[in-house]
């Protein structure tokens, strides 16, 4: 069962209109919810801010995208990963900030999991690549896939050797979200108390 977390909060948000990690939910931001519960469950967490500056404790370390400008969620593993492999790490669990799934949620629903390089969520029969376990042995793979152009984490979810698990009937709906109408279902519901 792996002990780190790599937080993505680094998208542009242009559906939602306004910083995801920055959204107030029971009177602390998703990005201080999420740090706050990782903290408390004794996670090490890598920050994917993709270059935005968000206050965060010292022990978090925010780590650079593997390419500039925003590249997406593929550029902000493999940056993250770098930086796990260079401190001695072998995995981490990835999850996005817009989320009310929490750091061991995740760690939780995961752990009974196989050893594979992607072990991720599967919700509906359609893979959810950025809930997921990843082995830093996946690095060479994602450098030849962003230098060949490819931006996008479902190719991850098709690997050889993938893992997938049923998303746990108690996570919140929707698991995550893009627009305000999206964040304010999930927002009303009482799918999950804060912590």
């Amino acid at each position: 069962m792996t002990d780190t977390l790599t937080l993505l909060c680094g998208g542009q948000s242009q559906r939602m209109g306004r910083d995801k990690a920055l959204l107030e939910y029971h009177g602390e931001t998703l990005l201080a919810r999420h740090l706050r519960l990782a903290d408390a469950a004794g996670m090490c967490v890598y920050l994917a801010s993709g270059g935005t500056a968000y206050p965060h404790p010292p022990a978090v370390q925010t780590v650079a995208d593997a390419l500039p400008e925003r590249a997406g969620p593929l550029s902000a593993l493999a940056g993250a990963l770098t930086a796990i492999a260079a401190a001695g790490g072998t995995e981490t669990l990835l999850l996005p900030v817009d989320t009310l799934v929490t750091p061991t949620m995740l760690r939780d629903a995961l752990a009974g999991a196989p050893p594979a390089p992607f072990v991720c969520i599967v919700q509906d029969g359609q893979p959810q690549p950025l809930f997921a376990r990843v082995s830093t042995t996946l690095l060479p793979r994602l450098h030849e896939w962003l230098e060949s152009g490819l931006r996008r984490m479902m190719p991850l979810a098709a690997l050889s050797g993938v893992r997938y698990v049923v998303m746990p009937a108690d996570w919140p709906q929707p698991i995550n979200f893009n627009t305000l109408e999206d964040w304010q279902t999930l927002e009303n519901s009482d799918a999950l108390h804060p912590s």
